[in-house]
């Protein structure tokens, strides 16, 4: 009865392992909800894509823009352009804050061109923006 027991301890010990480390993926295998806020120029795209690319680690809930180095029009068109190339239309884009509350909005055309982002042929994607009900007035 004794050299079955440190077998049957061994054996244990690797079900409470097996137990946890499939809970662990699990617990990792769940899509975390997100709503995504950006001003997409070049880097906010980027940084877009590879979200998208991750349908079954996140759960992007919809993507929301606000005025920043370009104006808001300018953003949320380069939020869906950044959509479009994903291929996830099935994202909606809401467009937010056209300025900052508190001061007179600052935009950087002169560092990341016209457009918002430089170097990159932009057109009107296909699929327009969400229309939301103003928080703020």
């Amino acid at each position: 009865m004794q050299r079955g027991l440190p077998t049957l301890k061994n054996l244990f010990r690797s079900v409470l392992l097996l137990s946890a480390l499939t809970a662990a993926s699990a617990q990792a295998a769940e899509k975390i909800d997100l709503i995504i806020d950006t001003d997409p120029g070049a880097d906010d795209v980027v940084a877009l894509l590879f979200a998208m690319a991750s349908p079954d680690e996140l759960n992007i809930r919809a993507l929301t823009t606000v005025a920043g180095n370009v104006r808001l029009d300018k953003t949320s068109r380069n939020a869906r352009l950044a959509r479009e190339w994903a291929g996830r239309e099935d994202i909606p884009v809401y467009a937010g804050a056209p300025a900052p509350l508190l001061r007179k909005p600052i935009y950087a055309e002169n560092i990341h061109g016209k457009e918002g982002i430089s170097g990159v042929a932009v057109h009107e994607p296909a699929k327009a923006w969400q229309r939301a009900t103003p928080l703020i007035t």
